[in-house]
């Protein structure tokens, strides 16, 4: 998550190049198997969340074309979907506790 920030911080002062570098890391760390596909952590950190964060980047940066070439290549029906449904029934159960 810590690659993530980062990788906004730089592009909401235009340093796209690093931000591109913290994408890298980001996702190099999510491809590990400790990591997986789901909710890892508890902090939505996958795979899938770091193709989120690069199209909310590549908007930020002005980057209409590369924004839907990776919008197009996400599956909102993964893991994250699955593990906010899960996160509320967990926080419905708590409040009713």
């Amino acid at each position: 998550m810590l690659h993530l920030m980062a990788a906004l911080a730089d592009t909401a002062q235009g340093r796209i190049e690093n931000a591109r570098d913290h994408i890298a890391e980001a996702a190099d760390v999510a491809s590990r198997p400790e990591v997986g596909d789901g909710n890892f952590m508890h902090m939505w950190f996958s795979r899938g969340n770091v193709g989120m964060w690069e199209t909310m980047l590549a908007v930020e940066a002005g980057e209409g074309g590369k924004t839907v070439e990776i919008a197009r290549s996400l599956n909102p029906t993964g893991s994250r979907r699955r593990s906010h449904g899960a996160a509320c029934a967990s926080w419905l159960v708590w409040m009713t506790e």
